[in-house]
């Protein structure tokens, strides 16, 4: 089975200008990390450091693989198929409640 990775950022992705975790972040994490066994990787723009510090104080580390400071360059032999590869999703405060009532809706359970 392909490795599957999920590379998501911290701030605005995962918490939101007050500090708190966006509704059913938890949710959508734990569903992505123990059920589609995804490899989770957390970066942030201001460092691996701050990226896990959120996740501690968040008490959502323990879904992350791997911390990392978002690239700012990225050196790949087929530079169209890194951009074009990836499954990009624009993250929103609702983005985790839509990803787990999207799997609600897909197993036919009713709200």
């Amino acid at each position: 089975m392909p490795v599957r990775s999920c590379y998501i950022d911290v701030d605005f992705t995962l918490i939101g200008k007050d500090g708190k975790l966006y509704p059913k972040v938890k949710e959508a994490l734990a569903y992505m990390s123990d059920v589609l066994d995804y490899t989770m990787i957390c970066w942030s723009h201001s460092g691996r450091e701050h990226a896990k510090a959120v996740c501690e104080r968040q008490d959502i580390v323990m879904y992350f693989d791997l911390f990392l400071d978002k690239p700012d360059l990225i050196i790949d032999d087929d530079a169209k198929f890194i951009l074009k590869y990836p499954k990009i999703i624009k993250a929103t405060s609702t983005w985790g409640s839509t990803f787990i009532e999207s799997l609600f809706n897909k197993k036919g359970g009713k709200q």
